[in-house]
């Protein structure tokens, strides 16, 4: 989160909270805010960081599109609360 709200653009395996947190530009382009990989492999790991060289040397507007929209991400307990608020009702109905 940290490196969301900095710009600094996360490369992170998909998995647990970084899944719900990080949207990899080959999961949604438009919404994109890092870069994601599946694989518990190095091979993996180094696709995915060449992916984001890449992209930051070929195509820097769309890069820093990236960098504004993972800025503008916000984390609060707000949308979870009424998820959950939500789950609650209608479990006891």
């Amino acid at each position: 989160m940290y490196s969301l709200a900095y710009g600094t653009l996360p490369i992170v395996r998909n998995v647990g909270g970084l899944s719900d947190t990080v949207v990899g530009i080959d999961q949604n382009a438009h919404d994109s805010t890092g870069f994601v990989f599946d694989a518990p492999e190095p091979i993996a790991l180094l696709i995915c960081i060449r992916r984001a060289l890449l992209l930051y040397l070929e195509q820097p507007e769309r890069f820093l599109q990236m960098q504004k929209r993972a800025m503008q991400t916000k984390f609060t307990w707000e949308k979870a609360a009424k998820e959950f608020e939500a789950l609650f009702i209608n479990t006891i109905q």
